[in-house]
């Protein structure tokens, strides 16, 4: 048994107390130290201000938030993890926002500099409502142009009166503009230009290390050398002209100030040259003084062709001589956020079956809904808006007349534009919703349908709550093609190769896309393994339906060969999903990859991967490819009996002819039919994903003047297939057994 020893044990008790006096005190330096580093937090209240810069190319954005006192403080915010949207919808409002003070210490926001910064926690409406009840833009809004130049910058590239002119109310001024996009609710009287004035500082001083302007001083030393020649108080905006660029980009947003003598909020654009010498840019930027968001496509801000509010530079409405590209309107969606759209001129489409007429959005008559807002499973803030564009007023460069759809959720860019092509920039004609079209999404199961065309807008049909159905597709030819011996052809045979080991094989696959049905949301590519391994299946590849040496022959499996096949076009890489093992059967989901903008997947090849070798079973074997297609129809809708169609004849579609229509402002006589009853099914989140045909990518449009009907283009060249195909030597020769074996497991059913 140990010995207890009493000295032993106040050793002990005396290194065990001054461990734990060391720790308290360690303790206690932290504190100290965190409470130097971190300002107490704060809760004010205030005055909630938004500006967004865009770049000159589309390559930069940005945008900055400030909270203005009502005793005149200001402080930068840094959201952190409070959504954009939730600052941008309480535009210019009041707003209590509580956080924490930032200092040196912290990574502070870009336009720090001019203003104490606040991180913030919460932010919480002080008025009710969003902006298209709480803030409508409404009435005259008068804007002063000052012309500044930085005291190290003489340059004026333009006399003040080319900035006064740009007011005008013909075309193509922004008086015109504006009045047109809001129905006469919204006029630029009063709107002048001053200048040139010089501010009291180099451009170099407005730009931070980081070549990240300082807005506020801008504006203010701006705006103050003009104060002896106007009363600024008596504008709504002021767009700052200036003589040097200011970093990446433009801008448009709010600002309070009291620099005309009461503090109140101002409307403000700070413009480098690039920006005031071009119409679009300009409204684009009072557009955000006016409070509205970006608009998007395929997650590009700047790739929504439909909206001046995302686009400047594509279907303009006319091209200037001196003030260049002419924007084209805004969404619905955003005339809806401004108060322009009277309320019973917008169509909600709960659950059930809808049908409606939908009057054009520019210059549109007294009768029809100009909006159409579909809940997404009853969200209030889920839901897809559906808005008629005929190419009339400011959209007369728009490719065509047809229906346009975007997906509404919370967050910095709202409205999303549904465009199935998947390309950078989106839009252009791939977003034309034309009669006979239909779009499907699958969370909420919303069918909507485009029935026809009218002399000014369109009648459509929303199904709220369709039934989901699965239809199973077989190929029209399948067949595969060897290197080793490149002129014969295999497509009688029971099985597809894909290999490098041993023999390079491709597999090749063709499905009539004329048996795909309306309103489709999923395609999953199912294919039959014989044999090999299937942890390597080869990739998926776009090709096209012709052969190689003859693009006016389609290619059928009896005359496939390696020395005619087509080249891929393209991979489908990230848009077709890895691919899903279960026993024998391996499918892909390749929904993504079906809407791809260059093409469908009506024709597809899969190519080895490295050391891979696999068999599939073929249609001759009874157990071949299928492409599982799921889609929505209205409730009790008959079961859709696939019928082949006959070859197509590779004839390009003729441009639709665009016709000039002027229209008074809108008055509600709407006729609208409802047929309620369909049940909404819950579904997990999904892409919405419409029937289309490929198009073509959108090109900068040409000159267009609004005041005059539209010329159309002329048809294109028909293409009339079935020349002879070149008979390449020698003959191909068809086989009924493998020319060779892979010798690989073979994987059991």
């Amino acid at each position: 048994m140990p010995t207890f020893h009493w000295r032993d044990f106040q050793k002990r008790r005396t290194l065990l107390v001054g461990a734990v006096i060391f720790g308290v005190l360690t303790l206690l330096v932290l504190l100290v130290t965190q409470s130097l580093a971190q300002p107490g937090r704060v809760t004010m209240s205030g005055t909630l201000s938004v500006i967004l810069g865009d770049g000159e190319t589309g390559e930069a954005s940005s945008v900055r938030y400030f909270l203005t006192t009502d005793d005149g403080q200001q402080f930068a915010l840094e959201p952190g993890d409070t959504a954009d949207y939730d600052l941008m919808s309480r535009y210019l409002q009041p707003v209590e926002v509580s956080g924490r003070l930032m200092n040196a210490l912290d990574v502070l926001p870009e336009d720090s500099s001019s203003a104490e910064t606040l991180s913030v926690d919460r932010i919480r409406p002080l008025a009710t409502g969003r902006a298209a009840s709480a803030n409508p833009v409404i009435g005259s809004s008068a804007w002063v142009s000052i012309a500044c130049k930085f005291s190290d910058v003489s340059s004026e590239q333009h006399a003040v009166s080319y900035l006064a002119d740009m007011y005008t109310d013909s075309s193509p001024g922004l008086d015109a503009y504006w009045r047109e996009a809001s129905y006469n609710q919204l006029n630029l009287d009063g709107s002048t230009a001053v200048g040139w004035y010089e501010m009291p500082q180099p451009r170099s001083y407005y730009l931070n290390s980081d070549q990240n302007p300082r807005l506020q001083e801008l504006f203010h030393d701006c705006a103050s050398q003009a104060i002896g020649d106007i009363t600024l108080d008596a504008f709504d905006g002021v767009n700052l002209i200036l003589n040097g660029n200011i970093g990446c980009c433009a801008w448009g947003g709010g600002v309070v100030s009291d620099i005309g003598g009461s503090q109140r909020t101002y409307r403000v654009t700070w413009l480098p040259p690039w920006a005031w010498t071009k119409l679009g840019l300009v409204e684009h930027e009072m557009g955000h003084g006016f409070g509205l968001p970006h608009s998007s496509a395929n997650d590009y801000e700047y790739g929504n062709t439909w909206d001046v509010m995302s686009d400047t530079s594509y279907y303009c409405a006319f091209t200037d001589a001196a003030y260049g590209c002419a924007g084209k309107h805004t969404i619905a969606y955003h005339k809806d956020l401004l108060g322009w759209i009277p309320a019973n001129r917008i169509y909600v489409a709960d659950a059930g079956t809808h049908h409606v007429t939908l009057e054009q959005t520019t210059q549109p008559g007294p009768n029809g809904d100009l909006l159409v807002k579909v809940p997404v499973n009853g969200s209030a803030d889920h839901f897809v808006t559906i808005e008629a564009r005929r190419r009339v007023g400011y959209d007369a460069g728009l490719p065509g007349n047809a229906i346009v759809l975007h997906d509404v959720q919370p967050r910095a860019e709202p409205a999303h534009l549904i465009d199935p092509s998947n390309s950078f920039l989106g839009a252009g004609d791939w977003a034309m919703w034309e009669p006979g079209e239909s779009f499907a999404i699958e969370e909420g199961n919303i069918l909507i349908r485009i029935d026809k065309a009218t002399a000014t807008g369109f009648e459509v049909t929303i199904v709220n709550g369709a039934e989901e159905r699965t239809v199973l597709l077989g190929p029209t030819d399948d067949t595969y093609v060897r290197e080793e011996l490149p002129y014969n052809t295999y497509g009688s045979l029971d099985l597809l190769r894909v290999a490098q080991v041993g023999s390079h094989t491709e597999t090749y696959l063709k499905f009539d896309p004329a048996l795909v049905p309306d309103a489709p949301f999923e395609f999953k590519l199912q294919m039959t393994v014989d044999g090999g391994t299937t942890d390597i299946p080869g990739t998926l590849y776009q090709i096209p339906l012709t052969y190689e040496d003859n693009p006016l022959q389609l290619w059928t499996e009896a005359a496939l060969s390696w020395a005619n096949k087509p080249h891929a076009a393209s991979a489908y890489g990230t848009r077709a999903k890895q691919p899903q093992v279960s026993g024998n059967r391996i499918s892909w989901d390749i929904t993504a990859a079906w809407y791809g903008y260059d093409a469908g997947i009506d024709a597809i090849s899969i190519k080895p991967e490295s050391q891979s070798a696999i068999r599939y079973m073929s249609k001759e074997s009874g157990k071949g490819p299928q492409l599982a297609v799921k889609y929505l129809v209205e409730p009790g809708a008959p079961t859709l009996t696939p019928t082949p169609s006959p070859p197509p004849t590779l004839t390009p579609t003729p441009s639709l002819t665009p016709t000039q229509t002027n229209t008074p402002p809108p008055v509600n006589t709407p006729t609208i039919t409802t047929t309620p009853g369909a049940t909404k099914t819950a579904k997990p989140t999904s892409t919405p994903r419409p029937t289309k045909t490929p198009k073509v990518s959108p090109t900068p449009s040409a000159t267009v003047d609004p005041s005059a009907t539209a010329t159309p283009l002329p048809p294109p060249q028909t293409v009339t297939p079935g020349a002879p195909t070149p008979t390449p030597p020698p003959a191909p020769t068809a086989v009924t057994e493998p020319a060779y074996r892979i010798l690989v497991p073979v994987l059991l059913p």
